[in-house]
């Protein structure tokens, strides 16, 4: 049985995962009505050859032991900048902490066919990885259609704030529980069995089940209503996305997730991105990110222990 803090992690990662997807795919084309305006707006942004990005993801639990209470209200901070105007030698930076932690985990790829990621005071690097196999695309595909489908029920909303603090008109919709938890999570296990990497196993395991198997009635007994996302569209350009869910864990543990994600500065320059000094090479990506979020345990204390 997976441990009460690996499961919140995972499943905070799920709803990223499932949240940056909505933004950043064409996983629109069964979206009417409002959704039509949405959809548009998706379509612009993902024209954009370079911006600038941040997202915060907030979770704040209730009820439970007094420890739990106690370690379980986090935010994690995301920002970051990518450039692919030159398709041979894509540009980008992310950098995410936790708020109120010193370590935060940075990843670079400024365009020398290497990517980098750092946790404390090591920085490990390996070759810019190919593109996934014909198979895997037809899985993703299929995961980015269930991921569609399960978000509707758009209508015009209260504006948004933007990352400048400006009013932004927005659109509202449902993400559907039993879709998310049905061929949502079943469609995400093809993808993964594909070949997706270490980590999404990983993350299948934390949340109590192996990839796209016995996750359904966990996703459902955690997630007992429809999460909400807004859409805020900036002249006919999608720039904020917000979502909020209520979780239910075991022994009347209660958590809200409140994420939101902003992009701007699109089609500007992102300025120069320089490479980390003494890099440690390794074999994989899986690899590197394992060897980072070790680095970051060492550094920081974990989250739920």
């Amino acid at each position: 049985m997976a441990s009460f803090a690996a499961r919140t992690r995972g499943f905070f990662a799920l709803v990223a995962l499932i949240t940056a997807s909505l933004v950043l795919t064409g996983c629109t084309g069964t979206w009417s009505g409002k959704g039509n305006e949405v959809a548009d707006a998706i379509d612009r942004a993902s024209e954009a050859k370079s911006g600038k990005f941040s997202g915060s993801m907030q979770m704040k639990m209730t009820g439970g032991p007094p420890e739990l209470a106690a370690n379980g209200d986090v935010t994690l901070v995301m920002t970051g900048a990518t450039d692919s105007s030159d398709p041979k030698n894509p540009r980008m930076w992310m950098e995410i902490e936790a708020v109120g932690q010193a370590v935060a985990m940075r990843t670079v790829m400024p365009g020398d066919g290497k990517v980098y990621m750092t946790s404390g005071n090591e920085t490990f690097s390996i070759p810019v990885p190919l593109s996934n196999s014909d198979q895997y695309a037809i899985d993703n595909a299929r995961l980015l259609a269930a991921l569609g489908s399960a978000v509707g029920g758009f209508k015009k909303s209260q504006p948004m704030v933007n990352i400048q603090g400006q009013s932004v008109p927005a659109i509202s919709a449902k993400v559907n529980r039993g879709k998310l938890c049905g061929s949502v999570l079943a469609a995400m296990g093809n993808a993964f069995n594909a070949g997706a990497g270490s980590g999404a196993a990983d993350l299948s395991k934390s949340l109590g089940g192996e990839a796209g198997k016995g996750l359904e009635g966990v996703c459902k007994s955690m997630l007992r209503k429809d999460p909400n996302i807004w859409f805020g569209i900036t002249d006919g350009t999608l720039t904020d996305v917000a979502l909020t869910a209520d979780v239910v864990f075991p022994f009347g543990v209660a958590m809200s997730l409140t994420g939101q994600y902003h992009m701007y500065d699109l089609d500007q320059s992102i300025g120069r991105i320089k490479a980390p000094a003494n890099a440690i090479e390794v074999g994989s990506f899986e690899e590197m990110q394992a060897r980072a979020v070790e680095q970051a345990k060492g550094n920081a204390p974990a989250f739920g222990q």
